[in-house]
């Protein structure tokens, strides 16, 4: 690409300054016996690797640097670590948080928690004032509605899609997920409780296929796990989740029965608002 460029701007300038075929640049290259070699054509070439020399190297790609990959990764990382806080509680509802406070925390410059502090915000889990000052989203009783209601419909499409194409293997996997779940239920850990509930229901959107219900039942499991994790531990709020919940919806799946797998699926997350909201 370069040296074409080079070569039409040799000639251009050629043509320019000495046209061809007059008197006086036949006089120049030639002599006045009109003899001798076609210095025209030698000129031009002369030119045209002067130039190319000083243009070397120009006509190849730059190798990338991997800088913006870990400026991204640093990124990622800050973001995922102050959302975790969020959400296990570390910073409660309604705390006031710093940049200089997180950062330090952190380990990091200010700029990645800010920028951090602005997608949290975008989430629902900050509240940011006029960019001044930012806290922790509080944690209240109209939200449990606003956010369950809408994850136990979509999670339900989930289930109603799943049915229609999941194979004895993943059941088998579901099952697998299950007895863990139950474990955990036993153990008395809600962390861990918590932990295998979302990798069972993260294997039904999986087997569900459709990206725009995960997207929206990940972002949905921030709030979710939130209010979990606050009202059943930090609360001292007793839990007892329905030990038969997923074996229905997995019963459901099993058969290939898509209503009954959706309302069983529904009724999973319901019964979970129900119990939220009766800690209030």
């Amino acid at each position: 690409m370069v040296t074409t460029a080079v070569m039409s701007g040799v000639r251009f300038s050629l043509m320019m300054f000495f046209p061809p075929q007059t008197h006086s640049f036949d006089m120049m290259i030639r002599g006045k016996g009109g003899k001798g070699v076609d210095l025209y054509l030698l000129l031009e070439k002369l030119m045209f690797y002067c130039i190319l020399y000083t243009l070397k190297g120009d006509d190849h790609m730059p190798i990338p640097t991997k800088a913006p990959l870990m400026k991204t990764n640093a990124k990622e990382l800050v973001y995922d670590q102050i959302r975790e806080w969020i959400i296990d509680g570390t910073l409660e509802p309604n705390e006031w948080i710093t940049e200089a406070e997180l950062s330090s925390a952190i380990d990091t410059s200010r700029t990645p928690v800010r920028e951090a502090m602005q997608r949290l915000s975008n989430d629902g889990l900050v509240v940011m004032q006029n960019g001044l000052t930012t806290r922790v989203a509080p944690l209240e009783t109209q939200d449990v509605a606003a956010i369950y209601y809408p994850l136990a419909s979509i999670e339900g499409l989930a289930a109603k899609l799943a049915a229609d194409r999941v194979t004895s293997q993943e059941i088998d996997r579901l099952t697998e997920i299950d007895k863990g779940y139950q474990r955990a239920l036993r153990r008395g850990s809600l962390r861990l409780e918590i932990k295998r509930d979302r990798e069972f229901h993260a294997a039904i959107l999986e087997i569900a296929d459709n990206g725009f219900v995960t997207k929206f039942a990940n972002h949905m499991y921030s709030h979710v796990t939130r209010f979990e994790t606050y009202f059943f531990e930090q609360q001292g709020h007793g839990m007892t989740m329905n030990e038969r919940s997923h074996a229905n919806i997995i019963a459901a799946l099993r058969a290939h029965q898509p209503e009954l797998a959706a309302q069983a699926m529904s009724l999973d997350w319901l019964e979970t608002m129900q119990k939220i909201k009766a800690s209030f």
